[in-house]
């Protein structure tokens, strides 16, 4: 009953809990593991997906269900305290108006995933998950975001509309120039080239 009373102190309802993230004095993992199916038996909590966890909260239209948004970007992108990937791909550039399609699949580069590239599913989501060379911090995380997205763009296939997006976008960052120049030399030469190309880095403060 204790633990319980922790959990929903650090996590509240319907929020991830990732049991690899759990650490209680005197528990193992086993313990920890049986505690947990435990609690999910007498439903204090739910099982999302294998590690995954929530405490449910009855709504007007009956339990509340975790979404695999909060899950993949609790497992990948951030937390309560750290940054550690973001949005990329069709995902960002639909997000900012550089394309009017809809991705399938949802494509994240983080910290924590071992590989070049990888697909996962979370809960009915596929989700396109890759590492960079440089490590993300929620310091540099806007900046990483930008030069990747500049690595990968075709100009080339690019609206006036979407080119314009892509300045408004860089804009609302409030990119600096020497942070941008700071990471560049870590991204492929096209990266560098887009940015030229495009009249982009124009728009860096």
């Amino acid at each position: 009953m204790e633990m319980m009373k922790d959990l929903e102190k650090t996590y509240g309802y319907n929020e991830p809990i990732l049991l690899n993230e759990i650490n209680i004095a005197g528990m193992n993992e086993v313990y920890i593991r049986q505690a947990f199916s435990r609690l999910v038996k007498r439903g204090k909590l739910e099982r999302f997906e294998q590690g995954v966890y929530y405490i449910p909260k009855m709504t007007p239209l009956g339990m509340s269900r975790l979404s695999a948004k909060k899950v993949y970007e609790k497992k990948y992108i951030y937390d309560k305290r750290n940054v550690y990937g973001f949005y990329a791909g069709l995902t960002l550039e639909n997000a900012i108006g550089i394309t009017t399609q809809v991705p399938n699949v949802v494509e994240i580069v983080t910290n924590n995933e071992g590989s070049r590239l990888r697909e996962v599913m979370i809960g009915s989501q596929k989700v396109r998950v890759r590492k960079l060379s440089v490590k993300i911090t929620e310091q540099n995380a806007r900046i990483l975001q930008f030069l990747d997205l500049m690595n990968r763009i075709n100009l080339k296939d690019m609206s006036e509309e979407s080119k314009d997006n892509l300045r408004s976008y860089v804009r609302e960052q409030k990119l600096k120039r020497g942070e941008v120049f700071q990471y560049i030399g870590q991204f492929p030469s096209r990266t560098a080239k887009n940015m030229i190309e495009s009249g982009i880095v124009n728009d860096l403060t």
